[in-house]
Formats: structure tokens, sequence, C-alpha cells
């Protein structure tokens, strides 16, 4: 099994570092005025690197002795961007975290600070619109300039002159409704490529399912479209699977119909492999779902109008 940055529970990979860093560290963000009083020009990259570092030892070391061996080290900043405002400026900022172990995994994660590498600020809003001023930032740093076309596995093939790679979550709302826009669209695609992003136990059941579908021979586009279309979203794995079999008969003659004993039968084959495509979604820059590539450019989120105007 591979050892993932932060462990191998699945609600601990819904969550993902950054999150988990901005709810421990939202606490200081009433304290982080005082950091306008002398703002500084430029970011402190070696504070911020330091300070990331003491989060990881302090989130995870208590439960994986390996990450007590974090240090600033182990803190790549990959781009920053300043982020002016009325009160001073904060500085978006896009960092690799690699595992302090032999097999050197590694996360993007972006976040906004305050010059001094100290605070965090999940999203800083104005209070009479609630127009957010740093998306855009965020945005762009998490723009990803080139991606593999072979990246993901090829689900559709046709006459269209678009090539997309669509990297998902069966169950978010917005991949759902993704999907349903490229299916609708599918007429300008040259080819549909997918890779998911599990966001949940649930939705890591529904990728395995989908794995194993595949390898019974049913064809990707109407597995992936029952996933994203007819499967009803549960918090129970089991729930899921049971689904499954309901829903495609060559899965229930080729694993049986108790849906639990499915399920751990699955997860010996490709819970792996699907914990192995996240972490190798998130290697490469992607924190969110979902996320397009059209012809190589990127759209983060289902944005119509992005997405449309590239499919022109």
């Amino acid at each position: 099994m591979r050892n993932h940055m932060f462990s191998k529970n699945p609600i601990d990979l819904h969550l993902g570092w950054s999150r988990i860093l901005c709810m421990l560290l939202g606490l200081f963000l009433l304290q982080s005025s005082a950091a306008f009083a002398n703002p500084s020009p430029h970011l402190d990259e070696a504070a911020f690197r330091r300070h990331a570092a003491e989060r990881i030892r302090t989130m995870k070391g208590t439960k994986d002795p390996r990450f007590l061996q974090t240090t600033e080290k182990h803190v790549t900043i990959e781009k920053t961007a300043p982020i002016a405002l009325p009160t001073g400026t904060l500085y978006g900022v896009r960092f690799r975290v690699t595992t302090p172990t032999a097999e050197k995994e590694s996360e993007v994660v972006t976040l906004i600070v305050d010059p001094s590498g100290t605070f965090i600020y999940p999203d800083v809003q104005e209070l009479s619109t609630g127009k957010s001023l740093v998306r855009d930032a965020l945005s762009e740093l998490r723009k990803i300039e080139h991606i593999d076309p072979a990246y993901g596995k090829e689900i559709y093939r046709g006459t269209g002159t678009h090539d997309v790679i669509l990297i998902s979550d069966p169950f978010c709302p917005h991949c759902r409704k993704g999907w349903g826009w490229l299916v609708e669209n599918k007429g300008k695609l040259r080819s549909l490529r997918i890779a998911h992003f599990p966001l949940s136990p649930a939705s890591e059941a529904a990728c395995m399912a989908l794995k194993d579908l595949d390898q019974l021979g049913v064809k990707p586009m109407e597995a992936e479209d029952y996933a994203y279309t007819f499967l009803n979203p549960s918090n129970e794995p089991k729930e899921i699977i049971q689904q499954f079999l309901e829903g495609f008969a060559e899965f229930k003659k080729a694993n049986g119909e108790d849906a639990e004993a499915v399920l751990k039968k699955l997860e010996g084959k490709y819970q792996e492999a699907v914990r192995k495509e996240r972490a190798d979604a998130q290697a490469i820059g992607i924190t969110s779902t979902p996320t397009f590539f059209i012809d190589g450019k990127m759209v983060d989120g289902f944005n119509v109008a992005k997405i449309g105007e590239v499919l022109k």
C-alpha cells in the first residue's frame, strides 16, 4: 500500500491538508489585523516555510511519528502573488509539501497569507456584496500550464474538434452539472478523458465500482453516466455498491449479491489504485473539483461561460 502524505483514511483525504490547516488556524484571523499595522512590502518566505512545517508536525506528528521529521526543507514555494487590499497587502502562495519519507510523495497547496507568513485567510470578502477579493488570485495560482494529453482514461471518441480531460468526483454537485453539460455538447468533442478525484468514502466506493465495470467490459460512457446522473449519493459505501448491483447485471453476476462482501472485495482490488489516482492529481496541483482541461487549457470549476468560450 502507498504511504499517503496525510492519511490512508478517506475522511482525511476528503478534508485535505489545506482545509484542515485553514480550520486549525482560523482562530488567528481576528488577531491578524496587527499584521497590517506595519505592512511588509514582501512575503517573508522563510517564515512561511517554517510555520507551514511546524503546523504539519503539530497536526500530523501526534498520529504518525514520521511527520515529526518535517522541516522547512519539505516545503517548496512554487509561486506567489501579491493581493492589494484597502487595508494592506496579502499574498497568494502556491507551495508543494513533500513527505519526510522514502517515497517523497507530494501535494500542492494554495493559500492566502499575510506578509509575515503567519496568518491564513480562507477568503476576504466585501461585507456589502459578498464579493471575494482573493478568488481571482487563487484561480491564477492554481492554474496548471501544461498537462499530459494522455492524462486520465479515454472514455469517449467522437467527431468533434476538441480534446477534454475532466478531473472530478462523481458525487460533487458541480461535477455532475459539468458532466451533464459535456454529454449535451459531446458533438463538439474529439475525445473525452476522465480521472477521478473522490472526496469521500462513498465516492471512493463508486470509483472502485467503475474500475470493476471497466474490467467487465461495460462501455465507459454508460458506466460513468450512471455514476454521474442516476446514482443516488449516499454516505454509506455499502449503499453505493448496492446501487451498482441493481444497475448492472454483469456486476452482480461477477461479484454476487452481498453488497458488504462486494465492497470488501473491491477494496482489496481497487482501493489503492483509486487513492493513487487522487494522489497523482494532487501531485500535479489539482486541489478542487471539477477541473477541466480543454485542448490543454485549464478551466477551474464548472464555469459554463469559460467552457463554452474555449469549446467554440
